[in-house]
C-alpha cells in the first residue's frame, strides 16, 4: 500500500471522513465492530485514480463523419395482383431462404389470367422439353434450304440470259439491214416534211402538211420498231431490266444465305437461341403463374409483416419487409478537402450511437467521383461496410465514422484524461517518492484517447496519477499494459 500521506490521497480522504464516521455507528449497531472502524475502510467518494505508466504507443489523427447503418438489402415485397389473402407463412424474425414461399392469394379470389397461367406453365415446360430434344425443325430447315437454293439458282439464269444474243447472226444481219432502211427512209421523210413546211405557209395548204407529217411519223415509228427488233435480237438489255433481274437475284441470294445460316445452325441440337426463347417462354409463365405468391428474393430475415389472413388486397399492396443481416453499410458525406485523404479499402472504424460499449472495424468500399450538393455545401458521398456483424445493429442507427489520416507509432504516449490544460500549458501529475509533482509536457499528434509526448521534463516509465481511462484506450493507442491502481 502506498503512504496515506500523499497529498491526492489525502484529498479523497478528506472528502470521506463524515461518511466513515457515520458508516461505523451503523457498524456498531449492527456487530459491534465499531472498534475497528476508521480510515482505512472508508468507502470512497470517488473512484480511486490509475497509475499509468509512460510507453511507446501509437497516435492516429482521424476525422470523424455521420452515417445512419442501412443492411445490405431491404425488399418491401408487394402483392403483384389482386386477391384475398389465404396463408402468411412467416412472422417478424423468422430467417427466410431465396425461394421460400412467405405468403400466398386463395386460387379461387385470383384473376383468369393468373389461373390459366397454372396451363401456360406446363405448356411452355414442355415445349422447351422438346427443344432439347427435337430434329424436326432441322428438316424443315433442310427444306426451306432446298426452295431457296432453286430460287436463286433461276434469279441467275434470268438474269444472265438477258445478256445473250436471241437470234442467229444472219437473224441479226437482216435486222440491222432493216434498221439502216428505216432510217434512211425517216431520213427522207424528215427532210421532205421540212420543206413542205417551209413552202406551203396558207391555212389552205393543210392538207399537203398533214399527208407529210403522216409520212414522217410512220418512217419514226418504223425506225423505232427496227431498231427494238435489232436490239432485242442482238440483246443489250434495257437497264430496268437488267436493274430488275439484278435485284431478284440480290433477294434470292439474301433468303438462301439466311436459309443456309439457319439449317447450319441445327448443328448443334438444342441450338442456343431456342433454348434461349423456350426458356424466356417459361420464365414468361412462371412469371405469371407465381403473381399468386410473395417469394422470398434472397436469403434474409422478414422485418414486418402487414398481410394479413382474409385480407382482401390489390396489386402494389404492401405485404412483407425483407432484410439481409449478414452485412452492414453506411453512407456517410465528406468534406471535399478531405477527399483526396480516403482511398479505396482504407480501413475505418465505427462507432453506433446506441452501442456505446463497441467498436466497429470498417472499410470504405466506394468513393464517389463527384461532389454531391446538401444543405452544408459540396459533399462527397463514401459507402462503408462494416467487417463484423452484431445482433443489436438495427437499420437506421446513427453511426460515427472515423476515417484515419496519419498514424504515428513508438513514440511516446498519455492518456488524454492525464492532460491538465491550464493557460494553454499542458501538464500531467506525475507520482514522486513523497506524493505526485506537475510536470509540464508538449503534445503532438492527439486523438479523443491519447497524446503523442513530443517535450517537457517526462521520461518512458514515469508513473502518472490519472483520475480515470478510457477503456478503449489500450488497444487504440497500442499500450500494452492496462495499468495499475494508485493503491498498489
Amino acid at each position: 500500500m502506498m503512504k496515506s500521506s500523499l497529498p491526492f490521497r489525502k484529498r479523497f480522504m478528506r472528502k470521506g471522513i463524515l461518511t466513515a464516521l457515520t458508516l461505523a455507528l451503523l457498524s456498531a449497531w449492527i456487530g459491534g465492530c465499531a472498534a475497528n472502524a476508521g480510515v482505512t475502510d472508508t468507502p470512497e467518494a470517488a473512484s480511486e485514480p490509475t497509475v499509468y505508466t509512460v510507453q511507446t504507443g501509437k497516435v492516429t489523427k482521424s476525422i470523424a463523419m455521420l452515417g445512419n447503418i442501412e443492411y445490405e438489402h431491404t425488399a418491401v415485397l408487394k402483392w403483384k395482383t389482386g386477391g384475398v389473402v389465404a396463408a402468411v407463412n412467416v412472422s417478424v424474425g423468422d430467417a427466410v431462404k431465396k425461394g421460400d414461399i412467405l405468403a400466398e392469394l386463395a386460387p379461387d379470389s385470383l384473376s383468369s389470367a393468373v389461373l390459366s397461367a397454372e396451363k401456360d406453365l406446363i405448356e411452355a415446360m414442355d415445349a422447351a422439353a422438346a427443344v432439347m430434344v427435337s430434329e424436326v425443325k432441322k428438316y424443315q430447315a433442310l427444306a426451306t434450304l432446298a426452295a431457296d437454293e432453286i430460287t436463286l439458282k433461276a434469279t441467275k439464269a434470268a438474269q444472265e440470259k438477258l445478256y445473250y444474243p436471241r437470234g442467229t447472226t444472219q437473224d441479226l444481219q437482216m435486222a440491222y439491214d432493216s434498221l439502216s432502211l428505216a432510217e434512211q427512209n425517216f431520213n427522207y421523210a424528215k427532210e421532205d416534211l421540212r420543206v413542205v413546211l417551209d413552202s406551203y405557209k396558207s391555212w389552205g395548204e393543210d392538207e399537203t402538211r398533214s399527208t407529210y407529217f403522216e409520212s414522217f411519223k410512220q418512217n419514226y415509228d418504223a425506225l423505232q420498231s427496227a431498231y427494238g427488233k435489232w436490239r432485242y435480237l442482238r440483246h443489250a438489255p434495257e437497264a430496268v431490266d437488267l436493274a430488275f433481274a439484278q435485284g431478284a437475284v440480290a433477294n434470292a441470294q439474301l433468303t438462301y444465305d439466311e436459309a443456309l445460316e439457319e439449317y447450319e445452325s441445327y448443328r448443334v441440337i438444342p441450338r442456343a437461341k431456342d433454348q434461349k426463347n423456350a426458356e424466356s417462354a417459361v420464365e414468361l409463365a412462371k412469371t405469371t403463374f407465381e403473381q399468386r405468391y410473395l417469394i422470398a428474393p434472397f436469403d434474409g430475415t422478414i422485418g414486418s409483416v402487414a398481410a394479413e389472413e382474409n385480407q382482401a388486397v390489390s396489386p402494389g399492396t404492401d405485404a412483407l419487409t425483407l432484410v439481409d443481416l449478414s452485412a452492414y453499410y453506411l453512407e456517410v458525406m465528406v468534406n471535399e478537402v478531405d477527399r483526396e485523404k480516403l482511398t479505396l479499402n482504407q480501413a475505418v472504424t465505427v462507432e453506433i450511437d446506441v452501442l456505446t460499449d463497441q467498436r466497429f472495424d470498417g472499410t470504405i468500399i466506394k468513393i464517389d467521383s463527384a461532389a454531391t450538393g446538401t444543405d452544408q455545401g459540396p459533399k462527397i458521398k463514401s459507402l462503408i461496410r462494416l467487417n463484423e456483424s452484431e445482433a443489436r445493429i438495427r437499420a437506421g442507427m446513427t453511426a460515427s465514422v472515423e476515417f484515419p489520416l496519419v498514424t504515428r507509432s513508438d513514440v511516446p504516449v498519455v492518456p488524454i484524461s492525464a492532460i491538465t490544460v491550464k493557460d494553454g500549458v499542458r501538464s500531467v501529475e506525475r507520482i514522486t517518492a513523497d506524493g505526485t509533482e506537475t510536470v509540464e509536457i508538449q503534445v503532438g499528434l492527439l486523438n479523443a484517447l491519447c497524446a503523442e509526448v513530443v517535450g517537457g521534463n517526462l521520461a518512458l516509465g514515469d508513473r502518472l496519477s490519472v483520475l480515470s481511462v478510457d477503456g478503449r484506450f489500450y488497444e487504440t493507442c497500442g499500450i500494452s499494459n492496462p495499468g495499475e491502481r494508485a493503491e498498489d
